[in-house]
């Protein structure tokens, strides 16, 4: 094989890579798509001005990040980027919560593998009221444990809702105005500890779909 030859063998590879790369993601997501175990996950209401960003709606959910469980030990030795594994267990309503978050993976668990962040323990603010020498009152307050860590997580990879454009401003109105009553419900699919966001609901039905109906009705 020529010098020449196996240069552009190099330059073919170099240019095809990138978009192998992209296949297998695709393939991947797909994958867990039509495999994975689903889980529904409540959100949580959003400052209405940062909500959106750009083309995908940014999510949060109720009670995940920060993530509030009983303190143990191990969590003061978890460094900020170390893998952790999250275990979600279905509600009797159907719905997911966190069952416990571990350095490894649990068997028979979700074992959704995310990045830890930060984490400290729970404190709580008492208001008191003290007298002075005199018998003056002043108002104060004294900090006390509460027994619970908080955790957050890096980026969570089902966060980002992603959407066409030209339906960005009616699902952010709508995000909106419906958040903080009555919550949208992520779906998210579970496999082999990689989680995707599937779908984002209102009263049960996809996003696009619940627009569409409802601005029938108007």
């Amino acid at each position: 094989m020529t010098k020449k030859i196996l240069l552009r063998l190099i330059q073919t590879v170099a240019v095809l890579l990138p978009f192998v790369v992209i296949i297998g993601m695709v393939a991947k997501h797909e994958h867990i798509f039509l495999k994975g175990k689903v889980y529904r996950l409540k959100t949580a209401p959003f400052d209405p001005f940062d909500a959106f960003r750009g083309r995908y709606l940014r999510l949060q959910y109720q009670g995940l990040n920060p993530l509030l469980l009983p303190k143990r030990d191990e969590f003061k030795t978890w460094t900020r980027g170390q893998t952790v594994y999250l275990d979600l267990v279905e509600d009797k309503d159907g719905f997911a919560t966190v069952r416990d978050v571990t350095a490894k993976p649990v068997p028979g668990g979700s074992n959704i593998a995310l990045q830890f962040q930060w984490g400290w323990e729970e404190t709580k603010y008492i208001p008191e009221v003290k007298k002075d020498k005199n018998g003056k009152e002043h108002r104060t307050e004294r900090q006390e444990k509460t027994g619970k860590y908080q955790i957050s997580f890096q980026a969570l990879p089902f966060a980002r809702y992603y959407l066409p454009e030209k339906l960005a401003e009616r699902a952010e109105k709508a995000y909106q105005k419906r958040s903080a009553k009555h919550p949208a419900v992520a779906e998210i699919r579970v496999l082999n500890g990689t989680a995707v966001l599937a779908e984002l609901t209102f009263d049960g039905k996809p996003l696009r779909v619940w627009l569409e109906e409802n601005e029938a009705k108007q």
